[in-house]
């Protein structure tokens, strides 16, 4: 009897400290969701090749400079599908000038930026996750006009042509190019739109006319002489660029502005295709002054 009454208070017991211990375990916490991303709330290391200078970059018009997202010193190696989980993109900005990012399913991890205007600029870095910024950056760069031609040097004596784009200027690009060939030297500017095939194809090239006397009147002052007609074609000015030019003028091709300073002779072209009146480009022309 005893026996038993012993053995019932032992499974009461043993109840009672299964009962009391089941209550307070306390329920295993449920993970955390991983962060959007890896960068939350962080700043992009952002680095500058062909660098010349400590803090706010210097460099002259038409000099390109390459800027680009360290994403080794932020997350051990670089991982374009980690960067993709990361951002729905990252949006390079230099405000009145342009803003781009990557193409769709893409983010741009670095930018090439040439200015064609002297003056103080600062380039924005921002990526974005569900339409929020989640990681940001910028650079300034101080922009100067010392070469003789834009980015030009007249003094240079190399066989080379070399191009330079400023993204997004009025919705076009603008390109230039030096050439030196058998001693005669010159430099063109050229513009040009991704978009140029659409029916927006004439304003753009109207824009980029009036960027070109926009740049050449900011820097120069007003251009010696002028065509004041409106038929391109008709152009009086050939005699004065025969005058002044040692490079001929290309076929269908006509000086509306020419310009004269202590360096460079500078000359608006208008170009036509086979002398089609639908189909031509403006081109800047520049020589040095000798």
């Amino acid at each position: 009897m005893k026996s038993l009454y012993k053995i019932s208070l032992l499974f009461v017991g043993l109840t009672l400290l299964f009962s009391c211990s089941k209550n307070n375990i306390e329920p295993k916490p449920e993970p955390e969701p991983e962060p959007d991303t890896l960068y939350y709330n962080s700043k992009f290391d952002l680095y500058v090749e062909n660098s010349n200078s400590e803090g706010k970059q210097n460099l002259n018009i038409y000099e390109e400079l390459v800027v680009k997202i360290n994403f080794i010193d932020i997350q051990g190696e670089y991982s374009k599908p980690i960067v993709r989980s990361g951002f729905d993109s990252i949006v390079w900005k230099v405000p009145g000038v342009f803003s781009e990012k990557g193409r769709d399913n893409s983010v741009l991890v670095g930018k090439g930026v040439v200015f064609a205007q002297p003056g103080a600029y600062t380039l924005f870095v921002q990526g974005y996750n569900k339409g929020e910024v989640i990681c940001k950056d910028s650079v300034e760069f101080e922009v100067k006009n010392d070469r003789d031609f834009f980015g030009v040097n007249w003094k240079d004596e190399e066989d080379r042509h070399f191009s330079t784009y400023v993204e997004n200027v009025n919705g076009f690009h603008l390109n230039h190019e030096f050439f030196y060939n058998n001693g005669v030297k010159y430099a063109t500017l050229t513009g040009f739109s991704s978009n140029s095939s659409e029916g927006n194809n004439k304003m753009i090239k109207e824009k980029i006319h009036q960027t070109f006397n926009k740049f050449l009147t900011n820097l120069y002052g007003e251009s010696k002489y002028e065509f004041k007609g409106t038929d391109y074609r008709k152009s009086d000015l050939m005699d004065e660029y025969k005058a002044i030019f040692k490079t001929e003028a290309r076929e269908y091709s006509y000086p509306l502005k020419i310009w004269q300073t202590s360096k460079n002779n500078i000359a608006i072209m208008i170009e036509y295709f086979r002398n089609d009146p639908d189909d031509y480009w403006y081109i800047v022309k520049a020589e040095p002054r000798e």
